[in-house]
């Protein structure tokens, strides 16, 4: 009902401020959604961050809204300031701890409806939905491009003050690494397609303290600790005495570039349009490389069932289901980049950043390549009157939302991963 009420109020009262709906408990998601409003709605002056907060340990989850809503702002101002918000707020989090003790059922059922998404953002045109889809609209659907995100001026004073204590350089340049593991969200072997062995990344980044950047492992939690943690050029920031949101906002706003191996701290420079190298990627369409100097390197395809390889080309010739922001890779299997390539792309991307290069020709090739196969897609899918009765109308929404962003990309997958895996 809340969540009903902060729609219309963004769809019929034509103010300057945007009611966001957020999961409470997903750090790269919340910043995804950020994002993706910035780059929608251009006449926003202000967003306001609506998330559950109340009864966190009896309902068994954990609101990151709070924190990052204290410290991240959008064209300077707060995310979570005024009676109005308040107000809603807590009406928001009562209606959540209804369904969460009451109704569990009709909450698990209902969880589509239940959370304003990007999905619905990217959406100006309420007719632009599943029913009306035409080959015009998929042609002409177009976002703009703009971000304006930035933190608390105490905080970044305070963490600049406080990482003093311990012996770190931070005016040095530095670059943030996450890779997700199995700890976080303890999900080992139920989603493994999203994590990686940290151990891989150990000669990439001792390449890069020869580069003379400081390297932080990034992570409230990790399930081993970094083999070659100096703690002053390499830091092992999951367990160390500073690790906080405070900091990760401050790291992710500050560095100079991020190398990302999945989870959702990536989005957090993105917010910054930080360049990322994005390693051991598993999807084409999601996490789109939007700075000019981000770039992708994929994962080794297989299917479950045969067991054989997929090559590049193959993968991505694969059906809409394959690619569509639900799949739950239920018939793929990923495997890693080895040691030896994660150096390789890491080098790579050292001089991508040195040199500020532009995109050269396949990567401009594959982006056009990328960009008409996601239009045909979503034609034969949005436009297929069988495809109805599989698919939800969110996932035609969240279509349109990759269609805008892959328009205004501007980084793309890594030259050499190209010019060994893409011939077209």
């Amino acid at each position: 009902m809340i969540l009903l009420l902060l729609k219309i109020i963004n769809k019929f009262f034509k103010f300057n401020t945007f009611s966001l709906v957020v999961v409470p408990y997903a750090i790269g998601t919340i910043c995804e959604h950020l994002l993706f409003v910035s780059l929608s709605k251009k006449e926003v002056e202000r967003i306001l961050l609506f998330s559950p907060y109340l009864f966190q340990k009896k309902l068994n989850y954990q609101n990151f809204v709070l924190e990052l809503s204290k410290a991240v702002l959008f064209k300077n101002k707060k995310l979570n300031e005024g009676i109005f918000f308040k107000f809603f707020n807590f009406l928001l989090s009562v209606e959540f701890a209804i369904y969460r003790l009451l109704m569990t059922y009709i909450f698990f059922a209902k969880k589509p409806y239940f959370w304003e998404n990007y999905n619905e953002t990217f959406a100006d045109n309420p007719n632009v939905i599943f029913e009306n889809i035409d080959e015009k609209s998929i042609d002409t659907f177009n976002i703009i491009k703009s971000s304006n995100f930035s933190i608390e001026k105490k905080i970044e004073e305070n963490c600049k003050k406080k990482i003093k204590n311990y012996n770190i350089d931070i005016e040095a340049d530095f670059i943030c690494l996450h890779v997700r593991d199995d700890n976080f969200h303890n999900d080992q072997g139920r989603r493994d397609f999203r994590n990686s062995n940290i151990d891989n990344y150990l000669e990439m980044i001792n390449f890069f303290k020869e580069k003379n950047f400081k390297v932080f492992r990034m992570g409230l939690k990790a399930n081993k600790k970094l083999k070659n943690a100096d703690n002053i050029d390499i830091i092992d920031y999951p367990f160390s005495d500073f690790n906080s949101r405070e900091f990760d906002f401050f790291l992710a706003k500050n560095c100079k570039f991020h190398i990302a191996g999945g989870g959702g701290f990536t989005q957090l420079p993105n917010l910054f349009n930080k360049p990322c190298l994005y390693t051991n990627d598993y999807t084409i369409y999601n996490e789109i490389p939007l700075n000019s100097l981000s770039r992708k390197v994929f994962k080794k395809i297989k299917h479950k069932e045969s067991n054989n390889y997929l090559n590049f080309i193959e993968y991505l010739n694969l059906p809409y289901e394959y690619h569509h922001i639900s799949y739950k890779y239920e018939k793929l299997k990923f495997e890693e980049n080895s040691s030896e390539e994660l150096v390789f792309f890491g080098k790579e991307f050292f001089e991508t950043i040195q040199k500020e290069e532009k995109l050269s020709p396949i990567q401009l090739k594959f982006n056009r390549y990328i960009l008409d196969k996601y239009k045909f897609m979503l034609k034969e899918f949005g436009l297929n009157k069988d495809n109805k009765k599989n698919f939800h109308i969110d996932d035609i929404r969240g279509a349109y939302a990759r269609l805008g962003l892959l328009k205004i990309m501007k980084g793309s997958f890594s030259n050499n991963f190209l010019k060994k895996n893409f011939i077209s």
